[in-house]
């Protein structure tokens, strides 16, 4: 499978397109003292539409997304056609780094991962080196996507395990599967507590989103496809929601949603795995997910200001647990919150004295 350098590079048009969409937005009202409980506040959609309609520089953007050394190959799975995968590969200077495949979720991309990259390419003496792969998920950034139905989460995982074996030569794989299961009776801490309640303010306040891609992508895609406005909105409240009182610029925001904006297979087309994943009739990914994983290592960092905070003990229940730590602050997106914290955590998991210590066949990350 071929493998080609790429950069990122929006046609001018395009960038022209955008401002004249935002040009001509028209905006609602909302009421009196409603803050965010209604969603996102009028001022801060104004206030971010206004820079970057009038401020905001792409090719700034893509300056610092080219900073990272990107490609693009081809990869095909039984079923369905070819898709152009995107993703960067930041190999470390240490000949036998471990590699580390990041993937991102919704709505974030691979840009996530750029604060991780250069904490973790190092090493080699005292703390392991990683060589860190971190596509563009097929509909999302600049990989394209299925054009029919079918692409679930097996399908990704199909995607992403060719990226790694066939064209990048990797072989062993450690992985973190997102799943808890039964209680086990211990008392709880505050923390535990807090957690669960965030939890429980996730399933009443912070859901809506899920249950409109899970069920009508489609519906919700032609508002995202055709307002800059609905796609800012849409995305901006996740990153106020879902962060731990991060201080996000208008630069950092507007970067994000562009991202977006500009992917290849639009705004909409990443919405799908929702719909894909509720309606899969394969039971691969559940009979995964319900099954102790006695032969994996599983490494767990958890953040108050994520979406599911359940107790850390739980983790117990998934397989072979070797790290489960818990940080004071943090969201959803610690990668980009919290990059020092998560690095941490990944260097003491495959570190020598770490669990994960060697799990991949010659190249435990030290020179």
């Amino acid at each position: 499978m071929s493998v080609t350098p790429y950069k990122v590079n929006v046609p001018e048009d395009k960038i022209g397109r955008l401002k004249q969409k935002l040009a001509a937005a028209e905006l609602p009202d909302e009421l009196e003292d409603a803050g965010w409980d209604l969603g996102c506040p009028l001022a801060d959609i104004k206030r971010l539409v206004r820079y970057w309609r009038d401020e905001f520089d792409w090719r700034q953007a893509e300056a610092e997304l080219n900073q990272m050394p990107q490609f693009m190959t081809t990869v095909q799975i039984d079923g369905f056609d070819p898709i152009e995968l995107h993703f960067v590969h930041a190999k470390s200077p240490v000949p036998n780094a471990v590699p580390l495949l990041f993937c991102h979720g919704w709505p974030g991309s691979f840009d996530e991962a750029s604060k991780l990259l250069p904490l973790l390419m190092g090493g080699g003496d005292d703390k392991p080196a990683f060589d860190v792969v971190v596509p563009s998920l097929p509909n999302f950034g600049f990989s394209t996507g299925p054009k029919k139905l079918g692409f679930s989460l097996p399908q990704m995982a199909m995607v992403l395990n060719k990226l790694m074996v066939d064209v990048l030569g990797y072989q062993d794989a450690t992985h973190f599967p997102e799943l808890y299961e039964e209680d086990q009776a211990t008392p709880r801490t505050q923390a535990e507590l807090d957690g669960l309640k965030r939890t429980e303010w996730f399933k009443k306040e912070g859901k809506g989103y899920m249950m409109e891609h899970t069920t009508k992508p489609q519906t919700i895609g032609y508002s995202l496809r055709d307002s800059p406005v609905g796609l800012l909105a849409w995305v901006y409240e996740k990153l106020h929601d879902w962060s731990d009182n991060y201080p996000y610029t208008d630069y950092e925001v507007c970067k994000w949603v562009s991202i977006y904006w500009f992917s290849k297979a639009g705004p909409a087309a990443t919405m799908r795995i929702y719909y894909e994943f509720m309606h899969d009739k394969n039971p691969m990914a559940a009979t995964i997910n319900s099954t102790y994983l006695k032969d994996i290592k599983i490494g767990s960092s958890q953040f108050p200001k994520d979406l599911a905070v359940l107790p850390p003990l739980w983790n117990r229940t998934l397989g072979d647990l070797v790290l489960n730590k818990v940080h004071p602050s943090g969201g959803h997106f610690a990668a980009f919150e919290r990059p020092r914290e998560l690095a941490g955590d990944l260097e003491e998991m495959f570190g020598r004295n770490g669990g994960a210590y060697g799990v991949v066949s010659g190249r435990d990350g030290y020179a």
